[in-house]
């Protein structure tokens, strides 16, 4: 794998990184109702050194309608300029990239699913965290005012998902929810916060209906209260709610979609 950027108007930001990987997997059936499934990666990374990542996961089918997925794994992440905060201010504010760790992820997750047609139901438990996140701060200087660091200490983030699919021919109904809760160090070192823009409660209703050669579909989406970066305003978001549809109509061997968000 390679990776290069050169900026004209940045050129403090070039980089071209050179990466050769090796990869392996197998999978193990253990017993008739137990796969286990493993993968190792050795990447040597021009700057950055060497890293491994491995990973492990079993399946595991309890019954006819019931199945047991669990995993783990490590990766890690290479430092570049680009970041969201980046993305909204461009590089010209940014200082030169100083002695930069790549970040070092751990996961693990755990899901159950049961279906039995017409239902299908998944429920899933996961959890991770990240060593060395990247993140900005600002400096003080006129020059340069942001500079990315990596944080001291632990990203973690943990939550749950739940899927419930409901279908018969040419009628669908989804609904899914989910828990997230992720907090990292604070970029000055004086404790720890809650992770900006990720809200605690999310959810979804969709409901798509085949009419003759057309998909109708009407969608409801909830976003609950979320911590806000750096609002002169209010420290956490109002809790609010999309509406959404769309249609899907044959029109010989083609299809036409029209989508539309943000109804009302």
């Amino acid at each position: 794998q390679r990776e290069s950027y050169d900026a004209r108007a940045t050129p403090r930001f070039d980089y071209a990184h050179t990466i050769p990987g090796v990869f392996a997997q197998d999978d193990f059936t253990a017993t008739p109702w137990l796969t286990i499934s493993g993968s190792g990666r050795v990447d040597r990374h021009s700057e950055f050194g060497t890293f491994a990542s491995p990973r492990i996961s079993a399946l595991l089918r309890v019954n006819q309608p019931t199945t047991i997925r669990m995993s783990v794994g490590r990766g890690y992440f290479s430092p570049t300029p680009f970041m969201e905060e980046t993305e909204a201010t461009g590089l010209s504010p940014l200082a030169p990239l100083g002695q930069l760790d790549a970040e070092r992820a751990d996961s693990l997750s755990a899901d159950m699913t049961w279906a039995r047609i017409p239902f299908e139901v998944t429920a899933t438990l996961f959890y991770s965290r990240i060593r060395g996140a990247l993140a900005v701060r600002e400096t003080g200087r006129q020059a340069f005012p942001l500079e990315i660091v990596n944080l001291d200490g632990l990203t973690r983030t943990r939550g749950t998902e739940f899927i419930a699919r409901y279908h018969r021919e040419g009628f669908d109904i989804i609904a899914t929810h989910m828990f997230l809760w992720s907090t990292e160090p604070q970029v000055d070192g004086s404790g720890r916060r809650e992770v900006p823009l990720n809200p605690r409660h999310a959810a979804t209703f969709d409901l798509l209906r085949q009419v003759g050669p057309a998909r109708i579909g009407f969608e409801v989406f909830y976003t609950g209260r979320q911590t806000l970066d750096e609002n002169p305003f209010r420290a956490r978001g109002f809790p609010h709610v999309l509406f959404g549809g769309l249609i899907d109509w044959a029109v010989g061997s083609s299809r036409i979609f029209i989508n539309v968000e943000n109804l009302g």
